[in-house]
Order: C-alpha cells, then sequence, then structure tokens
C-alpha cells in the first residue's frame, strides 16, 4: 500500500527548529486539522478539511496570535 491508499500526518519546521506546519491525508487529498503557525510558535492559521476541499471552520491569525479572519466553508 502506497500513501495514497491510507492516511498519513506531515510536519514541517522553519529554520530555527520550531514547527512551521502541520498537514494529513487520506487517499492523497488533504483531510483533517491543517495548522500552520510563525516562527515565534504563535498560530498563523487553522483549517479543516474533508476529502481535499476546505469544510468547516477556517481561522487566520496575526503575529502575535489574535483572531483576524473567521470563515465557515461548507
Amino acid at each position: 500500500m502506497n500513501k495514497y491508499n491510507e492516511k498519513y500526518e506531515k510536519e514541517y519546521y522553519h529554520a530555527n527548529g520550531n514547527l512551521w506546519y502541520k498537514v494529513s491525508h487520506i487517499n492523497g487529498k488533504r483531510h483533517g486539522i491543517h495548522e500552520g503557525y510563525y516562527s515565534n510558535r504563535n498560530l498563523m492559521y487553522k483549517e479543516n478539511y474533508v476529502n481535499g476541499e476546505l469544510h468547516g471552520l477556517s481561522e487566520d491569525y496575526d503575529y502575535n496570535e489574535k483572531l483576524m479572519v473567521k470563515t465557515y466553508y461548507l
């Protein structure tokens, strides 16, 4: 079985070692919660995917982790 037929999660890091973003996929498509972070470890965005499409709540934050945009996808 290859990665396109299973669920997998991956994390990426800034050069300073802090978490940059994390993603998950099922059958080669984005699925689940995806989060991105600034180099200071504050949350940049949080979004949910279902079968490769944005679904539900998506939030974007500024560098100081103040909520800037909240969007709902159907």
